[in-house]
């Protein structure tokens, strides 16, 4: 029976390789040209942050309705991490102005289509398949909670808890930081993304690490500003990291 084969559909490409390591100049370029980004698509981009705080306060909301308040931090994390499966829209956006076109809400909200869709929502399982493993690893931790307050009592718990938290942020950056903007960028499939994603941040980890101490400051300023901050930080560093895609893979 022959194959039936959707000419409306990309045809499907090789993930590209790193063409070249990664620098804290590169870093220093990616925020500079995402904020040139974010500028010149502002409202645009703000609507996506808004959509990003409204989620974040829906989350804040279920945490204290499930009256299990310890889950929040996991949560909040994993919110942060996820990110980028709100910021793919951005990225198109960045995507447009990268092509010398006038950005439109229109055409990166049809960012994710034919193929890419699929992969993009296939990523958004894996991650939250991630996240309910991860909720469940923060209430297995929070039993061995010391009844006493002691710094020596605390001390262990709150290093197991610091280092299941991070492995799981290491494996979920890893793999989201570079995957979603190539997923838009090109026809690459969320297998060949995510290795790509890995083997690019493995390659340049001290790079990376700034990077994410970035984002990571970024999260705590959005935090600490009732989650407005967002409107602002989410569509920007989107671009920026947009940017970081475009000088880790050349295009």
């Amino acid at each position: 029976m022959p194959q039936v084969v959707n000419k409306n559909e990309p045809a499907r490409v090789e993930a590209p390789s790193a063409a070249r390591p990664l620098s804290m100049h590169d870093i220093q370029q990616a925020i500079h040209h995402g904020w040139i980004d974010f500028r010149a698509t502002k409202w645009v981009s703000m609507l996506y942050g808004l959509v990003f705080v409204l989620s974040g306060y829906l989350m804040i909301a279920l945490t204290y309705a499930s009256d299990k308040p310890y889950l929040f931090f996991a949560l909040f994390i994993g919110a942060m991490l996820a990110g980028p499966l709100f910021a793919v829209g951005i990225y198109d956006l960045s995507r447009q102005l990268h092509k010398g076109k006038a950005p439109t809400l229109m055409h990166s909200l049809k960012a994710m289509r034919s193929g890419a869709f699929f992969d993009v929502i296939a990523l958004g399982f894996g991650l939250m398949l991630i996240m309910i493993f991860w909720m469940r690893m923060a209430s297995v931790v929070h039993v061995f909670m010391p009844e006493t307050l002691s710094i020596a009592e605390l001390l262990p718990f709150l290093a197991v808890g610091t280092i299941v938290g991070v492995g799981f942020c290491v494996l979920v950056f890893g793999v989201t930081v570079f995957s979603l903007p190539m997923m838009v960028h090109r026809p690459v499939d969320v297998v060949s993304a995510s290795v790509a994603s890995l083997k690019t941040v493995k390659d340049n980890k001290a790079v990376m690490v700034g990077w994410a101490m970035i984002v990571g400051l970024c999260c705590v300023v959005g935090f600490v500003t009732g989650l407005v901050g967002f409107l602002i930080l989410f569509p920007f560093l989107a671009h920026a990291t947009w940017h970081l895609y475009q000088r880790a893979f050349v295009i």
